[in-house]
């Protein structure tokens, strides 16, 4: 079992952004991120989310950039691991709750936004 977890983890790409760095425009994004340190804000230029260490983000990869134009932007330094779609794919075929889990939080997010 231990074995799959590292597998997981080698899948995982990590990624460090200084405070007030555009880390990328949702509809650009081709990977879902895990917060692991730092703050984010996700924005569409009107409505503002924050996100801390834990939080997971660009959970949109899978319905192909239903929320354009949404930045996510470090507030504070960050390190941001990202998983991308086609070892999401994977992952999720494994396990389809972790999909699941996803499509939830993306219809989440988008009700959030069109608030």
């Amino acid at each position: 079992m231990a074995d799959i977890y590292q597998r997981r983890l080698a899948e995982l790409q990590a990624r460090m952004a200084e405070a007030g760095l555009d880390l990328f425009v949702f509809n650009d994004a081709d990977s879902i991120y895990f917060l692991a340190v730092g703050d984010i804000e996700l924005s569409d230029g009107a409505i503002t989310i924050d996100l801390t260490e834990g939080d997971v983000f660009g959970e949109n990869v899978l319905s192909h950039g239903d929320m354009n134009d949404l930045m996510a932007i470090a507030t504070s330094q960050c390190l941001v691991m990202a998983l991308d779609l086609r070892d999401l794919n994977s992952l999720i075929e494994r396990a389809p709750r972790i999909g699941q889990a996803i499509a939830g939080l993306a219809a989440e997010r988008k009700a959030a936004f069109q608030a």
